[in-house]
């Protein structure tokens, strides 16, 4: 039951940090398409 919990808590995280990091990965492969 906390495995469970734990293991959606991290899922969260990570997903979290993969939406703030995207944008930045995102605008830096493409500048020179979007420029």
């Amino acid at each position: 039951h906390y495995f469970a919990i734990n293991c959606y808590r991290i899922l969260k995280t990570i997903r979290l940090l993969f939406f703030l990091w995207a944008p930045n990965f995102r605008k830096n492969t493409m500048r020179p398409w979007q420029n």
